[in-house]
């Protein structure tokens, strides 16, 4: 997702006229997103990352696979690891 936000971009036509349509129908977020989305399919899909782009997320250190009841030990090593993405 965070890969999408920093790829985003509005021209400044774009950002105008959505700034326009709020301004027309105020709370309808939802509608004017949903609208946008529908009709502007290619302007949004280069945001979506492709697979080479996506990060591996390795998540073996939080489940160990020896011991008896689990202690939670590797959720640290784990979470440290997730936040370096």
């Amino acid at each position: 997702m965070l890969q999408a936000v920093h790829k985003m971009s509005f021209s400044r036509a774009g950002y105008a006229n959505l700034v326009a349509q709020y301004n027309q129908q105020p709370g309808a977020v939802d509608k004017i997103a949903c609208e946008w989305l529908v009709h502007n399919k290619e302007s949004w899909m280069p945001w979506i990352p492709t697979s080479d782009e996506k990060n591996v997320l390795y998540i073996g250190g939080i489940f160990p696979i020896t011991g008896s009841p689990y202690s939670g030990k590797g959720i640290v090593r784990g979470e440290e690891e997730c936040c370096k993405i």
